[in-house]
């Protein structure tokens, strides 16, 4: 595991962490969204650093290639999806900013 994929786990366990405990409650994700750029890669990287099992693939060639897996675990679902080009938000949404 190279140093990029060993961040990557730290932060989106972490990110589990601070959900499930913050304001003293058990709050537990359900379902997570993330866009990445090698939807195989990831799948089998996920699957293997999670435990957590591929149960449904869909693809949309009509709308640029997209393609989606969900993966199940026994406390949540992680979706991903794949898309062959990307888009910057500040395009379309004028006052967008991630400092406010």
């Amino acid at each position: 595991m190279n140093m990029r994929d060993t961040i990557t786990k730290i932060i989106l366990l972490s990110s589990l962490m601070i959900t499930s405990y913050s304001f003293g409650q058990s709050i537990k994700p359900h379902t997570i969204g993330i866009v990445v750029s090698d939807i195989e890669k990831a799948t089998k990287w996920y699957e293997t650093v999670l435990d957590i099992k591929l149960y449904k693939e869909m693809a949309f060639p009509e709308y640029d290639s997209l393609k989606i897996n969900f993966l199940k675990g026994k406390e949540f679902r992680l979706e991903l999806m794949e898309k062959k080009s990307s888009f910057a938000i500040t395009k379309y949404v004028a006052d967008y900013s991630l400092n406010n």
